[in-house]
């Protein structure tokens, strides 16, 4: 069992993931049994970084609404991986900051845990979180800042449409984003969430939720792209600012 299971993971997550994590999350699997998902929270070496391992039936938008019960709980994500295992399960792993009130961190996880459930239930249970996203966001730079931007590769991968978001990071940027995918009709089979100095570059792979497989309109490649630019807040410059002031 342990073998068909290390064969739907890929070679991406066998190479990078810790085999002691690899254990924990065969184990998250196997328990998962009849539930949509299961998770795991740990803490770092680092006291100050907690590790999120969910496991849960790939239903579409699992991604973007775990992402957007951490914005609503006020957890903030520092990094995130996903995973597909096999065509019916995925496997996602935030590093994310530990809730404010240590003393009340369990009950903050339960919280997120049954918001979580009623978010995979309801499709339109983090509506209301879209509302508070920011329509603006000031750099503290002396420069201009660099506009946000979308770039989509259809040709580096046979299986997946590739895409980088390259921007400032905020408060639900990463729910801002998969929401949008989402609501696109596209699945995050891979993502990839890092930083590149004070920016962020985020990379998803993703296929179509119906047919399961690349996006080759052009038409539609530039919605997606449409959608996610219009996700993202207006950039400025706080010194700059300033000084016209």
């Amino acid at each position: 069992m342990v073998n068909t299971q290390l064969d739907s993971m890929s070679q991406r997550y066998l190479l990078y993931v810790p085999p002691q994590n690899i254990v924990d999350h065969i184990n998250l699997y196997r328990n998962l049994k009849d539930r949509d998902f299961i998770w795991q929270v740990s803490k770092d070496t680092d006291s100050k970084i907690r590790t999120v391992s969910i496991c849960g039936k790939d239903k579409p938008g699992l991604f973007s609404k775990i992402a957007g019960i951490f914005f609503l709980n006020h957890i903030n994500i520092i990094a995130s991986q996903a995973y597909s295992l096999g065509d019916s399960h995925a496997l996602d792993i935030f590093k994310v900051m530990p809730p404010q009130d240590l003393i009340f961190e369990r009950e903050k996880w339960g919280k997120a845990e049954k918001d979580l459930t009623q978010a995979l239930d309801d499709d339109h249970f983090l509506d209301n979180a879209l509302d508070k996203m920011p329509n603006t966001l000031a750099i503290p730079s002396g420069n201009f800042p660099e506009t946000s931007q979308v770039r989509i590769d259809n040709e580096t991968s046979s299986f997946f449409t590739i895409i980088e978001v390259l921007t400032y990071d905020f408060p639900g940027l990463l729910f801002s984003i998969t929401n949008a995918l989402y609501r696109n009709g596209l699945n995050v089979n891979v993502a990839m969430v890092g930083g590149k100095i004070d920016q962020v570059i985020d990379i998803f792979y993703v296929r179509d939720i119906d047919g399961d497989q690349k996006i080759e309109s052009e038409q539609r490649l530039s919605q997606i792209k449409t959608s996610i630019l219009n996700t993202l807040p207006h950039i400025y410059s706080k010194e700059i600012l300033n000084e016209k002031d």
